[in-house]
């Protein structure tokens, strides 16, 4: 795996939400859709890398370069119980040694989730420093990847961000189940989802980030040093888990919006390539397959929002974030262990 270099990342996964710990502990469908596990303490393990890449792309769209981070695997573990959960994971060595190849990036990266009954709030922030040409082959097939890529270590980005999806069908669908296990999805059920997001994004460089030989391709962003854009907007998608004999899950998630950003940009002497507000797409998708049940739990979930800046027609930034994780978790009934304690005494 890519190394990022030594960082301590902590997660917080709260699962709090608008209800009481009595009311929300036995939450379930009416229909036996879903049951809460939340009243079990839950430990668990898990691996997760983040990433952070960008694009740029020209206006007939046969031209793309694109920069990415020097990411890293980290491994960790953390615990929920009740309305709290907490995990931490870390760098190991090891597993990402490759900063030779891929050179060093700093970064503090935090994606965070709080999930209610019908909301699922998300925050970011994140900062990386020291970037490389990913799709270098793409324009010299003779470039062996393996031994080198084109580094920028001046290359840097910062993001921000808050957003929400709400689920309609509560009754019968769980946001939970899928992605902090604190709930158990028995059978199959689907929602409409309504989002709204707010964020702000900067990159800046010392030089170009288009190449010199594919400038010409690119009339407004061949130049483009320094971006800077804030969001708003909102849209409409749709959830759904497939469960097969209770216990085996699928869940997809996707919802697509519309925003008004207010984008700036310039070149290395300060010029103005794109002053202006303009409407653009984004969309959040996810996606978690696995096990679940009222014993433990495992898979790999994948999250991913992509947010693209159009000028005009005439080429297009699309910045991307998200994260791959991997996880085993236990569920205890305390009180079990609780009642067994007091009987020895007794």
């Amino acid at each position: 795996m890519r190394r990022l270099g030594l960082f301590l990342i902590v997660y917080f996964s709260f699962v709090t939400g608008s209800y009481s710990q009595i009311k929300d502990s036995v939450i379930f469908s009416d229909t036996g859709y879903y049951v809460s596990l939340r009243d079990k303490l839950t430990v668990y393990a898990y691996g997760i890398t983040k990433f952070n890449t960008f694009e740029i792309k020209n206006s007939e769209g046969d031209y793309l370069v694109r920069y990415r981070p020097n990411e890293n695997f980290n491994l960790g573990i953390g615990f929920n119980y009740q309305w709290m959960g907490i995990g931490g994971a870390f760098n190991l060595k090891f597993l990402n040694d490759d900063q030779e190849v891929y050179g060093h990036t700093k970064s503090f990266d935090i994606q965070s989730d709080i999930f209610s009954k019908g909301m699922v709030l998300t925050a970011n922030l994140q900062s990386y420093k020291g970037f490389f040409w990913d799709n270098v082959r793409s324009y010299d097939t003779t470039w062996n990847i393996r031994d080198s890529v084109p580094l920028r270590p001046d290359v840097e980005t910062f993001n921000l961000g808050v957003s929400g999806i709400h689920a309609f069908n509560t009754n019968k669908f769980s946001f939970r189940a899928p992605y902090v296990y604190t709930e158990w999805q028995k059978r199959s059920a689907g929602s409409w989802l309504f989002g709204w997001q707010f964020s702000f994004y900067r990159l800046s460089a010392d030089r170009y980030l288009i190449p010199p030989e594919l400038a010409e391709y690119y009339p407004v962003l061949g130049r483009l040093v320094n971006l800077s854009t804030m969001s708003l907007g909102a849209g409409f998608g749709y959830s759904y888990t497939l469960v097969v004999k209770e216990v085996f899950f699928l869940n997809a998630t996707l919802l697509l919006g519309l925003s008004m950003q207010g984008v700036t940009a310039n070149d290395n002497r300060r010029a103005v390539l794109i002053n202006d507000i303009l409407p653009s797409a984004h969309s959040h998708f996810r996606m978690a397959i696995g096990v679940n049940n009222e014993r433990h739990y495992y898979g790999i979930s994948l999250i991913s929002d992509t947010n693209p800046i159009t000028h005009q027609e005439k080429s297009e930034y699309i910045y991307k974030y998200g994260k791959i994780k991997l996880f085993y978790g236990r569920h205890f009934n305390v009180s079990n262990i609780s009642e067994k304690r007091n009987r020895k005494r007794l």
